[in-house]
């Protein structure tokens, strides 16, 4: 129900999530003009059917096998205020579209050794190869942000191996005008870790990135415990969440839910739902996959302009995020230029939210906790100590290697 104290964001929210999929991206805008002109959407759908800006997905992934797209549609949908009044002045509009290419460790490595004249299987040459040829084709924008991210804490150990990778990264970018030197490359690669280590964002996603590891070690801890619905379980995440990290870490329940309602169906999930040797370095690499959502929605906002919008892609030589995707998949992009913040909304977040008021609804305290607006206000203002988070997460690897240990 609407009050009048509900803020923009939060209409926007409730009409985006609550959306009919059977109806189009018109049926959601245009009797809500007057909430989302306040607003930048992309909006991923399969019913592609709109007066608005649009551009294909899938046909770029059919392209390059490599690239593995943020939202999980056929298509992808815009709007704006200014592109909403070019289209009522014309019918046709073109949106000024750009694309942002980040990849993980994986695909970096290969890049080092195929600068450095190394033997790469056929099948990992051809795909880089493919790779290099689209970039230069379709003038991607090459990120290298989520890589350094990645080996933060290599760097810090002075490991030369990123350094090396990334220099090679920057030698094999098919959009430099000439081929650079190693020096001229070196140089560069100096440059880029500087700007991405140097700056504050930096240790916010990797704080993030801790908080995800948390969460879904205790998600693993329960669902391996438990026997219960996965509704008790998700109680039990989330008072998890309110108690030791003393936020309502939504996203990250998200993320706990799909494993406890779904994890035995979705392939994303089958390495973590039984103890095994490699479950940590298991867990923390679905703690990146899963950043990479809040990373490339920032990028992705960080990067657009009025009246322009960057579209990301990831690029993967496995089928990790072809089933990360399918897990966890994203249908809306919101920007709040005001505010400076970007929304991401996954295509089930109804059925999530519905999930979330039944596991909550019969215990008063909890209940009270979700909703009280003093509490949801010192939540937000509430500062992660990063000692006591790493605290945690030694002691809930430890309980995870103690179960694994006796399987």
């Amino acid at each position: 129900m609407t009050t009048n104290a509900e803020t923009p964001i939060l209409k926007a929210n409730r009409l985006i999530i609550s959306h009919d999929k059977n109806l189009s991206f018109n049926d959601l805008i245009e009797p809500n003009l007057t909430v989302f002109s306040n607003f930048r959407l992309m909006y991923s759908t399969n019913n592609t059917v709109s007066d608005f800006g649009y551009t294909s997905l899938d046909k770029i992934e059919t392209q390059c096998s490599s690239l593995q797209k943020f939202f999980y549609g056929n298509g992808l949908l815009f709007f704006s205020k200014d592109i909403y009044q070019s289209q009522q002045r014309q019918k046709v509009v073109k949106i000024p579209l750009d694309y942002s290419l980040s990849f993980d460790s994986n695909v970096a490595e290969k890049f080092r050794i195929y600068e450095n004249g190394g033997k790469l299987q056929p099948k990992d040459k051809f795909k880089l190869e493919n790779l290099l040829k689209f970039i230069k084709k379709y003038q991607f924008n090459f990120d290298y942000g989520f890589f350094c991210l990645e080996n933060l804490e290599f760097i810090e150990q002075k490991n030369e191996r990123p350094f090396d990778t990334l220099r090679a990264i920057i030698r094999c970018n098919p959009l430099n005008n000439s081929l650079l030197d190693i020096e001229q490359a070196g140089k560069l690669a100096i440059s880029e870790m500087y700007n991405h280590f140097g700056i504050e964002v930096n240790s916010v996603f990797w704080q993030r990135r801790k908080l995800i590891y948390s969460m879904l070690l205790k998600a693993i801890l329960i669902n391996w415990q438990s026997s219960g619905e996965a509704n008790f379980k998700l109680k039990e995440i989330i008072e998890f969440s309110l108690e030791k990290l003393g936020r309502f870490a939504k996203k990250e329940i998200y993320l706990s839910w799909k494993l406890f309602k779904n994890g035995d169906s979705l392939r994303f999930f089958h390495p973590i739902n039984q103890p095994t040797k490699k479950i940590l370095s298991k867990a923390k690499g679905m703690s990146w996959d899963f950043l990479s959502i809040e990373y490339q929605s920032t990028l992705a906002y960080s990067l657009s302009q009025k009246g322009k919008f960057f579209v990301p892609f990831f690029a993967s030589f496995d089928e990790r995020f072809v089933e990360f995707r399918e897990a966890c998949p994203i249908q809306c992009m919101l920007f709040d230029d005001l505010n400076h913040e970007p929304h991401t909304y996954f295509d089930d977040e109804l059925e999530f939210n519905q999930d979330i008021s039944d596991a909550v609804e019969s215990n008063f305290d909890l209940y009270n906790k979700l909703t009280n607006q003093t509490e949801i206000l010192r939540r937000k203002n509430l500062l992660l100590n990063s000692n006591k988070l790493d605290c945690l997460i030694s002691s809930l690897e430890k309980e995870v290697n103690e179960i694994k240990v006796q399987a």
